[in-house]
């Protein structure tokens, strides 16, 4: 910690500031692998704070470049300023040519041009000046000069100083009447004699005639819900919510409302409310619903509004909440998840997440899976030692689960299939876009089945969930993610469901397959020597995906080496060197299911725990079950989380491409806050 904080202050932050961006490991790890492209150790606070900017504000692919034109001098605060707005609103492949001519990049404008410039400003203005002498507005002109062609990327400080100089120059010394009329006070407004007082309401008693009458026709059920409010079209009702938006015009306010089920534009007379109405200000409405075709091009709102005819304020806001909602910056987005999660596009990705976990749960239902509950405090690992949060159980040593798989085996000879969706964590020092310390873990074991049996049930697990999804919420889904749609002819039906369900059987490739399709495409397992992928090699995250981009369309990977994977997995009859196991790996994000047979030979489990020189006594349980009936069976966990970014990503700017934006409050290396 204190080599990054000497190093952050080395580049103009200081010892507060540097402290608190230390604590970041996300956003330390921006700023330092910036910092290491362009080699920079030591620099001015100027540059440093451009350099900061970059790091933070503008997407990873574009930061060594901006950052490369402030090292070399082509860019000023003002300029950086235009570069990173440019660059982080940027929805399609990067115009080099256009970029330098937007931002100004390489244009310096010489102290002599702005000095020739404010002194063309002031002759213009010099009655003017000489009138108001001291008064006259400077910061006016500093402004009109900016605003002209020549001038648009001048250094705003130093022509603020000209303007000073050159004001001094021509008007001279300030007088003892010029410093009488700067400190001059304007003239005070007469108060109005105040009116007799009378009981004010409260700050939320506002147009309501009977305010708790109003409330009380809002509670529990008695409200109309927005995402029925087509059924109430022609009728007078009460609703209730947040303010989404605002928007004053022609003595009216437009207000989007927002209540958990959807959104709508509702109506009310500006004159009779408080100034201003602050987003995410909770209201009680009752008004008119009528049909209203414009009300439709706000995003979620139904053709319909509401002509409000009383209405109240449950609870205030302040205008910080625009500032906290409004801003891009994902340390900032992170440290007020609380008011991110108000977002129309993170509400959208909750919802589906809802639809999800029930869909799951029921398609095991209806396969007749019973589902089941193990404990997440645990005291034997299941993935591997170096990925283990360690917790002291009374003065025992034990672990957060890694995968609840051992435990629902112990189910099966209870009540067969079964399943569960529980958090399972892995202590991971990893930042890349897949990996959570703590995540949902979708879970199943099966009896008597053979690996083509678990490989069917896979399909028909991501089928069927599928098939649920796109028809409780296809819409929200179709609106995050519009991209399988692309090659989808309209044809007046809602066949564009389909799209989004891959078809069956998934293409099927072993590890060698893999292997050998990273070589036919020069995908490395070290791009820097050119190193290819061995038979026994672990294909990580991007040489994954870079893989699953090439196939197109989910793959089971299956037959993974011995050597790369957990104890119990079962062996293939007579390649002792391979494990009936397989992975789901889908465009965009890689694998999303984990699965394999189990070991159900007892001889050939204790083998497993000597090869991996595990002590099996704190296994005995698990042991037990093939001592005492045993029989083959397999099983697999999903990552909820990652089937989510497979489903929602558009692969745009503004996408959902990171397992921190499918969780409610996420867990990951370096946060554990809010």
């Amino acid at each position: 910690m204190a080599d990054l904080k000497e190093k952050l202050s080395k580049i103009g932050l200081d010892a507060a500031n540097a402290e608190n961006v230390a604590k970041n490991q996300e956003l330390t790890q921006s700023i330092v692998d910036l910092l290491d492209a362009l080699k920079v150790t030591e620099c001015e606070k100027g540059v440093g704070s451009m350099l900061y900017l970059t790091a933070v504000k503008v997407p990873a692919e574009h930061r060594e470049l901006l950052g490369g034109y402030i090292m070399e001098g082509k860019v000023n605060s003002k300029q950086c300023d235009a570069a990173v707005k440019y660059l982080s609103a940027l929805k399609k492949p990067l115009d080099k040519d256009d970029f330098i001519k937007q931002c100004g990049i390489g244009i310096t404008v010489s102290p002599e041009e702005i000095a020739k410039a404010v002194a063309t400003m002031i002759k213009e203005k010099e009655d003017e000046i000489k009138t108001q002498r001291y008064k006259f507005n400077q910061g006016k002109m500093l402004g009109d000069i900016r605003k002209t062609e020549a001038m648009k990327w001048a250094d705003g400080e130093l022509a603020k100083v000209e303007i000073e100089q050159q004001i001094a120059a021509l008007l001279g010394p300030m007088t003892e009447e010029d410093t009488a009329a700067l400190s001059k006070k304007p003239k005070e407004k007469k108060e109005p004699k105040p009116a007799e007082k009378k009981e004010k309401p409260a700050p939320t008693n506002y147009s309501s005639e009977d305010r708790d009458a109003l409330l009380q026709g809002a509670m529990g059920y008695k409200a109309v819900l927005l995402k029925d409010i087509a059924d109430h079209e022609g009728k007078t009702v009460t609703i209730r919510g947040w303010a989404h938006t605002v928007r004053q015009q022609s003595g009216l306010c437009f207000v989007v409302l927002r209540d958990g089920t959807g959104f709508m534009q509702v109506v009310i007379k500006s004159k009779t409310l408080p100034d201003p109405l602050h987003k995410e200000t909770t209201l009680v409405l009752k008004g008119l619903i009528k049909a209203e075709k414009n009300a439709a091009a706000n995003e979620g709102c139904p053709p319909f509004e509401m002509q409000v005819e009383e209405w109240a304020i449950v609870g205030e806001s302040s205008g910080e909440a625009t500032t906290l909602l409004g801003t891009d910056n994902v340390h900032q987005l992170l440290e007020n998840r609380h008011m991110a999660l108000r977002r129309t596009k993170t509400a959208m990705v909750m919802r589906v997440r809802s639809h999800a976990m029930k869909a799951f749960r029921d398609h095991f239902y209806e396969k007749g899976c019973m589902e089941v509950q193990p404990p997440t405090m645990v005291q034997t690992q299941c993935e591997g030692g170096s990925t283990l949060f360690k917790l002291d159980f009374y003065g025992e040593e034990a672990y957060m689960t890694q995968s609840s798989q051992l435990y629902l085996e112990t189910a099966l000879p209870m009540i067969g299939d079964c399943f569960c969706i529980l958090p399972s964590y892995r202590a991971e020092k990893s930042l890349t876009k897949r990996h959570l310390s703590e995540f949902t873990h979708v879970e199943a074991e099966y009896p008597f089945i053979t690996f083509d049996d678990l490989l069917e049930r896979l399909e028909d697990l991501v089928v069927g969930v599928l098939t649920k999804l796109m028809n409780v919420c296809g819409e929200e889904i179709r609106t995050l993610n519009p991209i399988p749609m692309k090659d989808w002819t309209d044809d007046g039906t809602d066949s564009w469901k389909q799209c989004y369900i891959p078809k069956r059987p998934f293409k099927r490739i072993t590890h060698a397959d893999a292997i050998e399709i990273c070589r036919k495409h020069n995908i490395y397992k070290d791009p820097e020597t050119k190193e290819h992928f061995g038979p026994d090699d672990d294909i990580p995250d991007a040489p994954e995906r870079a893989m699953v981009a090439t196939i197109g369309e989910p793959v089971f990977m299956t037959h993974f080496p011995t050597v790369m994977k957990s104890f119990y997995m079962k062996k293939v009859e007579g390649r002792p060197d391979l494990t009936e196991s397989v992975d789901l790996l889908m465009p965009g994000v890689g694998e999303i299911i984990g699965g394999s047979m189990r070991i159900h030979d007892y001889e050939e489990l204790m083998a497993a725990y000597k090869r991996e020189e595990l002590d099996p006594a704190p296994y005995y349980w698990f042991t037990d079950q093939r001592k005492y009936g045993t029989t083959p069976h397999g099983g697999f966990g999903l990552g909820l989380e990652r089937f989510l970014v497979w489903l929602c990503n558009d692969q745009t700017k503004d996408n959902v491409d990171h397992v921190r934006e499918v969780c409610l409050f996420p867990r990951l290396y370096g946060r554990c806050t809010p």
